[in-house]
């Protein structure tokens, strides 16, 4: 199973952010995506290392750095968490088992058109049956309205726009 974590775009103008030199902003994104796969974590040095593709001491220097820059904390379990993780990834991202049976049912949903009308197509014929005006085909009118912009951006006419498009 695959997570993801929630980034904010306001992270490119984070002053912690912005000191750290490329190689340990590399490795902070890349502890962030190692932190979400384990619970909001990091997991033992040993992993992170093979996760960071480096040497244990080479990722414990790394997750110091990023420690003296309050870009990774402390839990009161002595285990380390990326900053503000729990304020900023919430348990409502991550999918539920009923958001995950709901998926599942729709998975399995026939793509067999039903054997009688939808309420809506009764209503059109209805319409059309009583000599009533036909339902206005929306797409239509935007295609129609788009297709000189369209032949404007190409340099073509719009005939050989819309056969093109056909």
């Amino acid at each position: 199973m695959s997570w993801w974590w929630r980034a904010y775009n306001e992270a490119v103008d984070d002053p912690k952010l912005i000191l750290l030199s490329d190689k340990a902003h590399r490795a902070w994104f890349n502890l962030m995506c190692v932190a979400s796969a384990y619970g909001g974590a990091l997991p033992d040095i040993k992993v992170v290392a093979v996760k960071l593709r480096i040497t244990p001491p080479q990722a414990a220097a790394i997750i110091a750095e990023l420690v003296q820059a309050e870009l990774i904390d402390r839990m009161e379990d002595g285990r380390m968490q990326p900053h503000n993780w729990s304020s900023r990834q919430y348990k409502s991202d991550v999918s539920t088992e009923r958001v995950k049976r709901f998926r599942n049912s729709k998975r399995n949903v026939s793509e067999t058109p039903p054997e009688s009308e939808s309420e809506t197509e009764k209503k059109d014929s209805e319409a059309n049956a009583s000599g009533a005006e036909a339902p206005i085909d929306h797409r239509k009118r935007l295609f129609d309205e788009g297709l000189p912009l369209l032949a404007r951006m190409t340099g073509k006419g719009p005939d050989s726009v819309r056969s093109f498009v056909a």
